[in-house]
């Protein structure tokens, strides 16, 4: 008898704006760009995750999106984000990647990001004997209602594999891969604050002004673009 796969309705965190600020989606993974999930299931907070999660909150709107399994991705974030967790948007797991081989296996998985914003880019999970439910586009319109609708221009991938990233390279900031063995000597969650705040300064000098009063040069009707930014600052040079 064929098992069913559910494929989830898009769990919607309300958070209270500021007017005109946060502009700017930040797509963040998990296992290697803000923890270490161990062979043992042990979970290792990468060194500054506390005061980087404190920036981004304040100053981005957030998502998760892991290629890890439901259950898996339920535990890395009530490890990483405790109470914090009511902050996100949306918590997406590997249901909703684009996989190279059956679910159930490990297969290799891309992040498409134009899926957030639109529904029929969220591919359908290959699994063997099984069948997979239609998706509940009715709660789908919630991420794109909650504030503002995302696109290319004002949304952000960050994780720890380019291959996974492969679909959107213009929006993708690589930050090397976190393993608990060189704990002592990480910086990279304090690199890469720095890096989002001379983006956010690049456009306007503050989050709140993205969108309607951007950096010289540009007409208040111009919208501010991420990939000009990624494309001219390569975090890993920095």
């Amino acid at each position: 008898m064929a098992t069913h796969l559910q494929i989830p309705s898009i769990p919607i965190r309300r958070h209270k704006f500021k007017a005109s600020s946060k502009a700017i989606l930040l797509v963040l993974d998990l296992n290697g760009t803000l923890l270490d999930r161990r062979k043992n299931k042990s979970i290792i907070p990468r060194p500054g995750l506390d005061d980087f999660l404190s920036f981004i909150f304040e100053n981005f709107a957030v998502m998760i999106w892991s290629s890890s399994r439901e259950e898996n991705v339920n535990k890395m974030v009530t490890k990483a984000f405790g109470p914090q967790k009511d902050n996100l948007i949306a918590i997406w797991d590997r249901r909703f990647c684009e996989l190279l081989g059956n679910y159930h296996d490990n297969s290799k998985s891309k992040k498409n990001i134009s899926s957030i914003w639109d529904i029929n880019r969220i591919p359908k999970p290959k699994v063997k004997g099984s069948q997979i439910k239609s998706f509940p586009s009715s709660t789908y319109s919630k991420i794109v209602s909650s504030r503002k609708k995302w696109n290319l221009q004002n949304t952000i991938l960050i994780d720890d594999s380019p291959f996974k990233a492969s679909n959107n390279p213009g929006n993708f900031i690589p930050i090397k891969t976190f393993d608990k063995k060189i704990a002592d000597t990480d910086s990279e969650l304090s690199r890469l604050t720095i890096y989002l705040k001379k983006l956010l300064e690049y456009f306007s000098g503050s989050a709140s002004e993205i969108g309607s009063i951007s950096r010289p040069g540009l007409s208040l009707n111009t919208r501010p673009d991420v990939r000009e930014y990624i494309s001219k600052n390569a975090f890993l040079e920095i």
